[in-house]
């Protein structure tokens, strides 16, 4: 309930509020400014699809001729909130305080202008809520307004968010008592100036709208404590409302009115324009801002709309359906896989994609600093708690090592929402590329972890033992699934050399380039879906102080990834340690070991061993070697004892790190030279 009592405070002006000189023309409009609040006010004019303009007016007679340039022409706002002074639409950064409650009340679907104002009319004067302060007819619908006794002050201090958003909440609950969809509750919000003309769009023209008057219909004396207002839930919103052709919509991205494309020209359905201006259609709700700019691609392409002019709606700042793909690291070559995907889904299994004529424009990839700094992301996700961020992380280690059993561990904890290195999962769907194995082999493997009882293993995993390589529609292939899987949340591939591009002799590409290569479009993906792409591969090289050096290959395949995890074989000890670092992964190392169903468990912190000095010289010494060497010059090198250097020979080549060439002469294992499991 709304708490009526006491909570009301005279007003200065009194119950008129003050009167301007009748020499000024826009009479009316700048009577109800004064009764706003002392100038500077900040006014905006938006033509009816084209473009918009706003500045600060200091003073009455500013007001006057401001509206004089553009009455009649231009569909007329004011910034309800104080804000920093500036020549254009202030932003939620540029409120300095909350002086008003608001609601921004509209007709619902299939409802008439006039019957929503009557409808709300009626709600308002049973008391549903309390007396405005203001009443506006927006010649659309109706406007409530409530001062507060005291504004809420917005500092730049760290409570600034929830502020915000407790002052939204509550002018959402406000708009829902008076049975209106919420959408329009933010504390930037401009709305319509009374005594100014509402201009509908071409659109709204051509549905019989037509030009009508905004109007003040009450102003009240009274202000209110800002607990007269139930605070609701807070929360994020899209706006979301038809008004004038969506600029209601479009104020939090307001530059949007000078958008190079005319919208409303699209041969597209009034919908899918709602939708790329940001106004969601709440019969077709979209989960997710890929799902709606890959229904806008659709729609596009199906109304034979080419793709110059989809570039040109994404990757225009003033459109808010494009954010989602300028948001992404390489969004050019998003936005290509998401016409060719949606090429592929008009033509069916059997469509031939044609080439994508969509190339990279300067301006299409150049970010500003100051944008940034306001810009809010999802929070980064993890698919296993403290070890598996989301982004592209690659598992390296020895052949034989348990990479595979690890990763199943992982593939298994995550599609069945359960644990995995004691930490619990996110349940979401699972794709596992093992293509080192046969159905037998991963039969018996997850029957060791999860038991014969078939009906308890989870269905949201999901595997394959063949796949293309990358390059020759595997990526592709890996692009479908994500869209396809309603949770996507991991996807394995082990192991990456069945995956990666084949470069024969004649390449002049670098080996650094080829491992970049080899791994980047799959950060991309992993980017874009926010999940998280978990790839193995064999660790080869030896003496190296980071253990991300050690990983087979050139520094190329460290430098395309989020993190690396090292899973190893502690020295004195028959337990593994497994070791991590990334850009979002803190650096970790921690001993583990696989408890009698196989699964991987969590001893502890792993202390830190050191190999021997005998170990060192021995691996230095053949590194250093450039033919393979015997025991009895190894052990000279090396001033050691014989014996020793043959134990010692012996454990290095069970774990991988040497060879024989042939009897008795040893060399280090090479790196480039794959060892199959």
């Amino acid at each position: 309930m709304f708490n009526r009592d006491d909570n009301t405070t005279p007003t200065l002006g009194g119950k008129q509020g003050p009167e301007v000189n009748k020499a000024y023309v826009n009479v009316e409009a700048v009577e109800f400014l004064l009764k706003l609040r002392p100038p500077p006010w900040i006014l905006v004019a938006i033509t009816p699809d084209g473009p918009a303009t706003a500045a600060a007016v200091r003073n009455i007679a500013e007001a006057d001729i401001w509206l004089n340039v553009h009455k009649g022409q231009r569909n007329l706002y004011y910034q309800l909130n104080p804000a920093k002074i500036m020549n254009k639409k202030p932003g939620k950064d540029d409120i300095i305080a909350v002086e008003y409650q608001h609601a921004d009340l509209d007709p619902r679907d299939n409802e008439s202008p006039e019957e929503a104002k009557a409808r709300y009319l009626e709600q308002i004067n049973a008391g549903v809520v309390p007396k405005p302060t203001f009443l506006i007819d927006s010649g659309n619908g109706v406007q409530g307004l409530w001062k507060l006794t005291t504004p809420t002050s917005l500092g730049e201090e760290a409570g600034r968010a929830a502020t915000i958003a407790d002052a939204e909440a509550r002018n959402k609950e406000l708009m829902l008592r008076l049975g209106s969809k919420a959408g329009t509750q933010n504390i930037d919000r401009i709305l319509r100036l009374p005594g100014t003309l509402n201009l509908p769009t071409k659109a709204k023209r051509e549905r019989g709208r037509v030009q009508c008057h905004a109007k003040l219909l009450e102003f009240n004396d009274v202000s209110y404590l800002l607990d007269t207002f139930p605070p609701g839930t807070p929360e994020a919103f899209v706006p979301g409302t038809p008004d004038d052709g969506g600029h209601h919509a479009r104020q939090q991205h307001f530059e949007e009115c000078q958008a190079a494309i005319d919208v409303d020209s699209l041969p597209v359905s009034d919908r899918i324009k709602d939708l790329i201006r940001g106004i969601n259609d709440p019969e077709y709700v979209y989960e997710s801002r890929s799902e709606a700019v890959f229904a806008v691609v659709m729609a596009m392409l199906g109304a034979k709309c080419p793709d110059q002019q989809i570039q040109g709606i994404m990757f225009d700042k003033h459109l808010p359906i494009g954010a989602h793909v300028r948001e992404q690291s390489r969004p050019v070559d998003y936005l290509v896989r998401q016409v060719r995907h949606a090429l592929a889904k008009i033509g069916g299994p059997d469509a031939v994609i044609r080439d994508v004529k969509i190339k990279p424009q300067m301006e299409n990839v150049l970010k500003s600093a100051a944008e940034l700094r306001t810009k809010t992301f999802e929070p980064l996700r993890w698919t296993v708690p403290e070890y598996l961020p989301e982004g592209l992380t690659l598992l390296g280690g020895r052949p034989k090592i348990g990479k595979s059993w690890q990763a199943l561990d992982i593939a298994v904890g995550v599609s069945s929402g359960g644990l995995c290195l004691g930490e619990k999962c996110e349940q979401g769907d699972v794709l596992a590329l093992m293509l080192e194995d046969s159905d037998r082999r991963l039969q018996r493997r997850l029957t060791a972890m999860l038991g014969a009882q078939k009906e308890e293993w989870p269905a949201r995993l999901t595997y394959a033992t063949s796949w293309p390589r990358l390059n020759e529609g595997g990526l592709d292939w890996i692009s479908k699934w994500i869209s396809s899987s309603p949770r996507a949340r991991l996807i394995i591939v082990d192991i990456l050399e069945r995956v990666r591009q084949l470069i024969n002799a004649k390449d002049k590409r670098t080996t650094y380039s080829s491992d970049y290569e080899a791994l980047i479009r799959l950060q991309e993906l992993a980017t874009e879906a926010m999940i998280s792409i978990l790839v193995l591969h064999h660790q080869r090289k030896l003496g190296a102080d980071d253990l991300i050096d050690t990983l087979s290959g050139t520094l190329g395949l460290g430098g395309a990834v989020d993190s690396v995890l090292i899973l190893g074989k502690e020295l004195k000890t028959d337990n593994k340690f497994l070791w991590g670092r990334g850009r979002d992964l803190e650096e970790f190392s921690i001993t583990v070991h696989q408890n009698e169903k196989m699964r991987w468990e969590v001893i502890g912190p792993r202390m830190d061993e050191q190999p021997s000095v005998e170990r060192t010289n021995i691996i230095v010494t053949l590194s250093k070697s450039k033919k393979p060497m015997s025991i009895a010059d190894i052990t000279l090198a090396c001033h050691s004892n014989h014996n020793n250097v043959k134990v010692l020979l012996g454990k290095l080549k069970a774990e991988g790190y040497i060879e024989t060439v042939r009897r008795g002469l040893y060399k280090l294992v090479d790196p480039q030279n794959e060892i199959p499991f």
